[in-house]
């Protein structure tokens, strides 16, 4: 979700066209959020299932973060960089949280002064219980993933041809998370092993590996693959640990890999759209505002009588509020 992209200041012009497919990337994790949000609200049980697929979005923004930290290379002043993603993710996220409580309190609905303090705070983990914020756990996961990133940077770049072994390390990982009875601890630590495998894939991007259009097919083959797999271990394991955390965790974040690789190949030397650039500009806050909107108190879902309908006055709703944030938290706080 955070707007960072393309930083090595020596192949800048080249990097960046080599690297826009990232940002078709980012909008179109944008559009799989919101639409799996807004399909779980659709009467027919089979659109709603869709949701499975579109939850994807999380996957690919964890990607994208980790991929272009990958891309920036070492990181020598860990306080400038660590004041940087705090103005980045805290301002626009208490602003957030600000008019999410100030409509709890124009409506009446009961405030939980606990789950609150841990939603102001980012800690929540994978239970939130704050309605219109439920999908905040994703802050915690992520503010974790930035607590390691120069350490991991560090490690990386001293490990240089070893950094394969801290990909399957992080791969690994997530098999024995999710033999911890409390599932918390595998809901946000495979999202920062995937942070992990992201970061060094980044790395390697950097250093000249590539996407190649010989290798399409097999992109599209194992995403079909990874869904298949899905599928029949829900069929077999459905409601277990084994399907909710390693069949559903790995197929995830392998559909969503091959997804990016699909893009790399799709838009590669493309180069830059306006569209497309303003979407990403505003992702975050489009991530932050479009739940309340959909389940929270002020939900919008409920208008008319139609799913389509009330789906296109979230999204425009959505955005406008998204986009006067953004430039509130920027003009406020953030500088331009």
């Amino acid at each position: 979700m955070e707007n960072t992209i393309l930083t090595n200041k020596q192949t800048n012009k080249q990097t960046n066209k080599q690297t826009a497919f990232i940002l078709y990337l980012r909008a179109f994790s944008v559009l799989s959020i919101l639409l799996c949000h807004l399909v779980q609200a659709n009467p027919s049980s089979y659109v709603q299932m869709t949701a499975q697929f579109f939850n994807i979005g999380v996957e690919l923004f964890i990607i994208i973060s980790g991929f272009c930290f990958g891309l920036q290379g070492k990181i020598d002043d860990w306080k400038k960089w660590y004041g940087k993603r705090v103005r980045r993710i805290y301002i626009p996220y208490e602003l957030f949280l600000l008019v999410l409580f100030a409509l709890y309190f124009i409506t009446g609905n009961k405030i939980n002064i606990v789950n609150w303090i841990s939603c102001v705070i980012g800690i929540q983990g994978a239970t939130v219980g704050v309605l219109g914020a439920d999908h905040t756990w994703f802050i915690t996961a992520i503010l974790l993933c930035y607590v390691i990133t120069p350490v991991l940077s560090e490690i990386s770049e001293k490990l240089k041809e070893q950094n394969i072994y801290l990909a399957v390390g992080a791969g690994v990982i997530p098999i024995m998370l999710s033999f911890i009875p409390a599932i918390v601890f595998h809901t946000i630590g495979s999202k920062i092993c995937l942070y992990v495998v992201a970061f060094i894939l980044g790395k390697k991007y950097r250093e000249g590996y590539r996407f190649e259009k010989r290798n399409f097919l097999m992109y599209m083959i194992l995403f079909a693959l990874a869904l298949g797999i899905r599928m029949a271990g829900r069929s077999l394991f459905d409601g277990s640990r084994i399907y909710e955390c390693i069949i559903v965790g790995y197929t995830q974040c392998a559909a969503a890999f091959c997804i990016m690789a699909i893009f790399a190949v799709l838009f590669y030397d493309v180069g830059n759209n306006k569209i497309i650039n303003r979407i990403c500009e505003n992702s975050f806050e489009v991530y932050l505002y479009h739940y309340m909107f959909v389940v929270g108190p002020v939900s919008l879902m409920h208008l008319t009588g139609s799913w389509l309908v009330n789906s296109i006055c979230v999204l425009i709703v959505t955005w406008g509020v998204a986009v006067i944030m953004r430039k509130l938290a920027k003009g406020l706080f953030m500088g331009k």
